[in-house]
């Protein structure tokens, strides 16, 4: 398949899986993470498991010593989709995205950190947009809730130690962590769901036997794991570079989409000024990111040069 067709289909499954999570979560008002997000990571791994029989993916055997080694990872990955999910019910999707890109900006600090080099100006100049758009929107959302953006910064957070997590070291295939992601995670949060509360609160929610809440659910489930199988194809066909440019393609027809299907969101001036500025910086900062590479930190110079010559 061309990289442009998966680049498109990446665009419409993101759009979409995102769409759904947010009327789920807050028009629906399914206010029971570990039981939706338990739900979405079960499908994931059915998916996974079905893709790899029809032999669209392959998954290498997991030994404990991996397994062993990717397991803070996983929890650390429950941690992200369990914030990212309270803070997209709270916060409107468009401030939800600009503040999402301040990933970018832990990221750079970590790889900053582990290879002492810094990208070219017109990199740092997105990254100061995407502080300064986050900031912007903070402070201008008409519909600030602090509770919202409590877990979104929790979610920025774990999700970029995650990220660095998995371009520093990489005991196994990305494929492999999204299959023992899914795996975890579904061991966890069902349980969870029991602990916390959630199996038996859901006889009190309303919306139960309506079909609009039946389907959006079998469909975030199912979008969310078709748009990270599409991801990994786009990424191995086309490298990080292409699909980060695809991804910010896709926040920013999110964004426009959003205004037409959520209703009562309030764009003032600066915030609307606010948002546009971070897609602007995000696109920036994609466009220019140096590719990172874990081999060549701390190699000395001379070391470099006897390594190109072999």
């Amino acid at each position: 398949m061309a990289v442009w067709w998966h680049q498109i289909c990446y665009v419409i499954i993101y759009v979409a899986a995102t769409i759904t999570n947010k009327y789920v979560l807050s028009v629906l008002n399914f206010t029971y993470p570990t039981l939706f997000q338990g739900w979405q990571t079960l499908v994931g791994f059915v998916i996974t498991r079905i893709a790899a029989s029809l032999n669209q993916i392959h998954l290498s055997p997991l030994d404990r010593t991996s397994l062993r080694n990717w397991l803070p990872a996983s929890l650390l990955y429950i941690i992200v989709i369990y914030s990212g999910s309270k803070a997209l019910s709270r916060i409107p999707v468009a401030a939800f995205v600009v503040q999402h890109n301040t990933i970018e900006i832990l990221v750079f600090l970590g790889e900053w950190l582990y290879t002492g080099r810094l990208p070219s100006y017109l990199n740092q100049s997105g990254l100061l947009l995407i502080i300064a758009s986050a900031v912007g929107v903070w402070i201008s959302d008409p519909q600030l809730s602090p509770i919202g953006y409590t877990w979104m910064l929790i979610h920025v957070i774990s999700s970029s130690i995650y990220t660095l997590q998995t371009i520093i070291r990489q005991p196994l295939k990305e494929v492999d962590q999204v299959h023992f992601n899914y795996l975890t995670s579904v061991l966890i949060l069902i349980p969870a769901s029991f602990v916390e509360g959630d199996i038996s609160a859901m006889e009190e929610y309303p919306h139960w036997t309506l079909y609009r809440f039946q389907t959006g659910c079998i469909m975030s489930g199912i979008l969310g794991a078709t748009l990270m199988m599409i991801h990994l194809a786009l990424k191995q066909q086309s490298g990080t570079i292409s699909t980060n440019m695809a991804l910010t393609v896709a926040k920013a027809f999110l964004v426009v989409t959003s205004l037409f299907v959520f209703d009562g969101v309030i764009y003032t001036a600066q915030f609307t000024f606010s948002i546009v500025a971070g897609l602007v910086g995000h696109w920036l900062v994609c466009y220019t990111k140096p590719q990172f590479d874990p081999d060549s930190a701390h190699v000395p110079p001379e070391d470099k040069e006897v390594k190109e010559l072999q």
